[in-house]
């Protein structure tokens, strides 16, 4: 299963390093951005969470961005009302968190309460955001399933069916975005699932104009390149 993370993290985080730190946002359990990986374990455990420290392999190296650290803190348990749900917190190469991928179950119908959930909190949802993040995520998503299938993975296909993004401005200068997305991963032999995934992500102002500099390039040059072709 975490080899999921790392591949749908990779569909959203386009840059590098991150400098700006979001103070005082609690994502789970009173976990903030910016804490080590000791700080964020010691919160979960006395959550009374099931906590892991897990080693990235080869092929989650390949989807993740190269300022993360090989090294990530895996948490279990009843999360959101879902039983068996897990987080994945992601740390810089420096030490510091600065992610967070909630995995909310396998079946359909657990996305529009938990969409509903972060309407409540958050507000309505960035819809300029999530449209250039949904181009994004179409164009790449076939090279990945691809690359899957070679890597003898028996990924058929991965579509989305749902996703929201909420830009989140910070009193320090950052920027957070928080990513609601349900897929369908359809393995072969095995069948289809419907997984929910929402993802918690820390960007720099500078950081955040280049993701969507980038991404509004690579839909620019897919256009460009059907109107070429066509």
């Amino acid at each position: 299963m975490k080899k999921m993370f790392c591949l749908v993290i990779s569909l959203l985080v386009l840059l590098g390093s991150v400098s700006a730190m979001a103070e005082g946002f609690s994502i789970h359990s009173g976990v903030e951005f910016g804490m080590t990986m000791d700080e964020v374990i010691q919160k979960e455990k006395d959550a009374g969470f099931s906590v892991e420290t897990i080693e990235l392999d080869d092929y989650d190296g390949w989807n993740c961005p190269d300022n993360h650290s090989p090294s990530a803190v895996s948490v279990d348990g009843q999360i959101a009302g879902i039983n068996g749900a897990n987080i994945t917190y992601h740390f810089q190469n420096n030490g510091k968190m600065d992610a967070a991928i909630y995995l909310l179950g396998a079946t359909s119908g657990v996305y529009a309460p938990i969409r509903d959930s972060l309407i409540r909190k958050y507000g309505e949802p960035d819809t300029d955001m999530s449209d250039v993040w949904h181009s994004y995520l179409d164009l790449d998503v076939y090279s990945k399933a691809d690359y899957n299938s070679q890597r003898n993975i028996h990924v058929c296909k991965i579509d989305y069916l749902n996703d929201d993004s909420w830009l989140l401005p910070q009193e320090d200068g950052s920027y957070i975005i928080i990513t609601g997305l349900e897929f369908s991963q359809k393995i072969a032999s095995l069948g289809t699932y419907i997984w929910t995934y929402v993802g918690y992500q820390l960007f720099s102002e500078e950081e955040i104009n280049n993701a969507l500099a980038n991404a509004k390039e690579t839909i620019d040059t897919y256009n460009n390149q059907l109107e070429n072709d066509l």
